[in-house]
C-alpha cells in the first residue's frame, strides 16, 4: 500500500512538470527528459538552532547544463524556521554558501509567529531538478500529497549575478531560527542515476543509512552506573576517540531525577564540571521533551555520535515495550573543538536539581567495536564493571601443575603458551568475571581464574608462580652468580659453569641435606644450592653459607666427629651423674 502511494504521489509530480512546462517556458519539461533515479536513498533527521545546508556529498561537476536532481518526503517538522530555500555553490563549508561570489539562494522568508515551512510541509513529497548555468543555476521545484501538487516559486534571490565559478553542490536551506525535521526516501543523483551521497557540511543533520545503529553485541566490557544526587554529572569515554564515529549503549533502571537537562557534551574537557563549555552541546529541556528524554525507566538507548570538523551531530534510537523510536536532540549550544576526542552523556541543570538514576549496560564503544571505557566528572559516581578484563599486565605469569608437569605461560597482550612435556602450543586468552577462555589450536575452553590459580574443566590445578632467587653457595670456592627465576626463563634453571676450590675436586650441586639438585626441574620456590666437594684424601663435603674463614674444614667428617664427640659426653655425663645419686645413698 505504502509502495502504491508512493507510486502515486510521483505520478502528480511529474503531471505537474507537464503543465509547467506547457507554460513556464524558461523552465525544462521533465517528462521529455529520460532521467534514471538512483536506488540508493537516506533518512535524514534535521536538527539545527541556525543557518543548515543540506547538499550533495559527490559533485557531479560545474559544467553549464549539468543536471541534478533531489527528491524527500517530509515525515514530521515541528521547526522550520523563517528562512527556507535552495542554493547552489562551489563552497559547501562556507557558513553562508551563497555569500562572496561562491554561490547563489532562492528563498522564502517566513516570519517569526509564521516559520517558513516551504520546504518541509508534513507529509509531502519533493521533486527538485538543479541546472548549472553560468550565474549559478536554474531550478524547478514541486511538492504532491496524495491529489494535491503545488509548483514551487521562491520570493527572492541572493548571490552574485557575476558569479565566474559555476556551482556543483546544491541543497536545500534552513535558517534564522530553530529546524527540526524528519525526511525520508532522500535521493540525491544525477541524469544517469548516480548515487551523489548526502551530506550536512555544518552537521546540524544526521544521515542515517543502512547499519547506523550497529548495536554491539561483541563489546562484553559493561558498566552499571549509579548515580546518588550529583548536580551537573559528565560520564564520558576513558579512552580518547580516535575515529569519527562512537556509540553509547544503556538501559535505566531507574530514575528518581531532578533535571532540566539531558543531553551530549563534545569536548576535549571531560573532567570539567561542564564539559561543554570548552566544546558543544546538544541537549533537551523539559521545555521542550519530557525531563526523562534520556532517562525513560525501562528504556533501552542506543546513541549514535559522529563529529566532522568541530561539530558533532547525535542521534537515538530508544526501545521500550516493544516499540522503537528515533529521538534527536532539539537544542545546540556551544562553538565546538577542531578534533575533540570526548563524548559525555550530560546531566546538569539549575541550583537545586539533582541527577539521581541507575543505568546498567553501559557500554561505550567505536565504530569498530573497540571499547572505550568510561570516566566521570565527579567523584560520589558509583561505578561497577563487568565483563573481560581491560588490562592485562597484571595477568601475565607462568601458572604450573604440580602433578602433570604442564604449564600455562601467560603474557599481558593476551597471548599464551602451553607447554606439555616437550611440546608447546601458543594462542590467546580473555579473562571475565573469574573465567579464562583459552584458545589453542581452534579450539576454545574455559577454566576457573582466581589468579592465583587456574583450575581446567577436569580439576587440574596450575598455581601461579612468582618470581624466585636461586643463590649458589661455594664457600671459599671460585664465585657462581645468583639466578632470578621469572617468566622470561620459564623457572627453568640454567646449570651454572662447575666452580674450583684449590686442593679440591668439584661434585654437583646439592641441596642442604645433601642430596644433588636436578636441573631439569621447574623452580616453584627461591632455593639455595651448596656445592659438593671432595678432598685429596676423598672425604666429601659441602661448602657453608657465610663460610669467610678460608678454613672451610671438611663438613661431612666433622659433622661426624662432632656427633661422635656429643655422643659420648652424653655417655659420659649421664654415668656421672648414675655414680654421684649411688653414693649419695650409701652416706645416707
Amino acid at each position: 500500500m505504502r509502495n502504491s502511494k508512493r507510486m502515486k504521489v510521483l505520478d502528480n509530480i511529474l503531471l505537474l512538470f507537464v503543465i509547467v512546462s506547457l507554460f513556464c517556458v524558461e523552465l525544462p519539461a521533465f517528462a521529455e527528459e529520460s532521467v534514471k533515479v538512483t536506488s540508493s536513498e537516506y533518512e535524514v533527521y534535521l536538527s539545527a538552532n541556525e543557518d543548515n545546508m543540506l547538499c550533495n556529498k559527490k559533485s557531479a561537476g560545474n559544467k553549464i547544463g549539468t543536471e541534478y536532481y533531489l527528491t524527500y518526503t517530509v515525515e514530521s517538522a515541528t521547526d522550520s524556521g523563517k528562512q527556507n530555500g535552495l542554493v547552489g555553490t562551489c563552497d559547501p563549508q562556507k557558513r553562508y554558501p551563497y555569500s562572496d561570489g561562491k554561490g547563489v539562494l532562492y528563498a522564502h522568508t517566513g516570519t517569526v509567529e509564521n516559520p517558513s515551512f516551504a520546504l518541509l510541509d508534513t507529509g509531502y513529497t519533493y521533486f527538485i531538478k538543479y541546472v548549472v548555468t553560468k550565474t549559478g543555476f536554474r531550478y524547478t521545484a514541486a511538492k504532491a500529497k496524495g491529489s494535491a501538487s503545488e509548483y514551487l516559486v521562491f520570493q527572492s534571490r541572493s548571490g552574485d549575478e557575476r558569479m565566474t565559478e559555476n556551482c556543483g553542490w546544491f541543497g536545500l536551506w534552513f535558517a534564522i531560527g530553530k529546524t527540526n525535521a524528519h525526511l525520508t526516501h532522500v535521493r540525491f543523483y544525477d541524469k544517469d542515476g548516480n548515487d551523489l551521497g548526502l551530506m550536512s557540511p555544518r552537521m546540524q543533520a544526521v544521515i542515517k543509512k543502512a547499519g547506523l545503529f550497529k548495536k554491539a553485541d561483541k563489546v562484553k566490557q559493561r558498566y552499571t552506573i549509579r548515580a546518588n544526587g550529583i548536580n551537573d554529572l559528565a560520564i564520558s569515554n576513558e579512552k580518547p576517540l580516535t575515529g569519527n564515529r562512537m556509540y553509547i549503549e544503556y538501559t535505566v533502571k531507574s530514575d528518581n531525577s531532578t533535571l532540566s537537562q539531558n543531553g551530549i557534551a563534545y569536548s576535549n574537557s571531560p573532567d570539567d564540571k561542564c564539559p561543554h563549555a570548552k566544546g558543544s552541546l546538544r541537549y533537551s529541556s523539559n521545555k521542550e521533551a519530557p525531563e526523562n528524554f534520556l532517562l525513560d525507566v525501562g528504556a533501552e538507548y542506543l546513541i549514535f555520535l559522529e563529529k566532522n570538523a568541530n561539530r558533532f551531530t547525535a542521534l537515538i534510537q530508544k526501545k521500550k515495550n516493544g516499540k522503537t523510536e528515533t529521538l534527536f536532540f532539539p537544542n545546540y549550544y556551544g562553538e565546538g573543538v577542531n578534533d575533540g576526542r570526548f563524548f559525555s552523556l550530560w546531566f546538569g541543570d539549575n541550583v537545586g536539581k539533582k541527577a539521581e538514576f541507575v543505568l546498567e549496560n553501559v557500554k561505550f564503544y567505536d565504530e569498530n567495536y573497540n571499547n572505550l571505557g568510561i570516566r566521570s566528572n565527579v567523584d560520589t559516581l558509583s561505578v561497577r564493571y563487568y565483563g573481560p578484563m581491560l588490562d592485562y599486565t597484571g595477568c601475565e605469569a607462568v601458572y604450573y601443575c604440580k602433578e602433570n608437569k604442564d604449564y600455562y605461560v601467560l603474557y599481558k597482550d593476551k597471548k599464551l603458551n602451553f607447554c606439555n612435556g616437550n611440546v608447546t602450543e601458543q594462542g590467546t586468552y580473555s579473562i571475565a568475571e573469574n573465567v579464562i577462555n583459552i584458545n589453542l589450536s581452534g579450539k576454545s575452553e574455559n577454566a576457573e581464574y582466581l589468579y592465583r590459580r587456574i583450575t581446567d574443566h577436569s580439576g587440574n590445578v596450575y598455581e601461579r608462580l612468582y618470581t624466585y632467587t636461586v643463590d649458589f653457595v661455594t664457600g671459599k670456592g671460585s664465585k657462581v652468580d645468583p639466578q632470578i627465576m621469572n617468566i622470561e626463563n620459564g623457572y627453568n634453571l640454567k646449570k651454572p659453569k662447575d666452580p674450583t676450590l684449590k686442593g679440591n675436586k668439584f661434585i654437583c650441586w646439592c641441596l642442604a641435606d645433601g642430596k644433588e639438585f636436578d636441573f631439569n626441574q621447574t623452580i616453584l620456590e627461591s632455593a639455595t644450592l651448596y656445592a659438593k666437594w671432595s678432598d685429596g684424601d676423598g672425604n666429601e663435603f659441602i661448602s657453608v653459607s657465610g663460610d669467610t674463614s678460608g678454613s672451610n674444614k671438611k663438613l661431612l667428617y666433622s659433622i661426624g666427629i662432632c656427633t661422635a664427640i656429643i655422643l659420648i659426653s652424653v655417655a659420659a655425663g649421664t654415668l656421672i651423674l648414675k655414680w654421684g645419686k649411688q653414693k649419695n645413698a650409701k652416706q645416707q
